[in-house]
């Protein structure tokens, strides 16, 4: 029994290491797209307001990261 308990855990975390991957691929690749589609914009508008945009929308990201990575922690050493 403790083994398939070890088994399950050790797959539980390679999934969410997975997820993880995951996750920060997606990130970096929408990032692309918002920075191609902000730079493009800024540059044929010369508008501040999409720059704004862009830090606010990084900045709820980076806020929304560090909560799921507090949940996260506090969930794996809750055990």
């Amino acid at each position: 029994m403790r083994r398939l308990l070890a088994w399950l855990d050790l797959a539980e975390k390679l999934l969410l290491v997975l997820l993880a991957l995951g996750v920060v691929v997606w990130f970096l690749f929408r990032l692309e797209v918002w920075a191609d589609y902000f730079r493009r914009y800024f540059l044929l508008t010369g508008d501040v307001t999409s720059l704004l945009y862009l830090f606010v929308g990084l900045l709820v990201l980076k806020k929304i990261f560090e909560w799921l990575l507090k949940w996260h922690v506090r969930a794996t050493f809750a055990r």
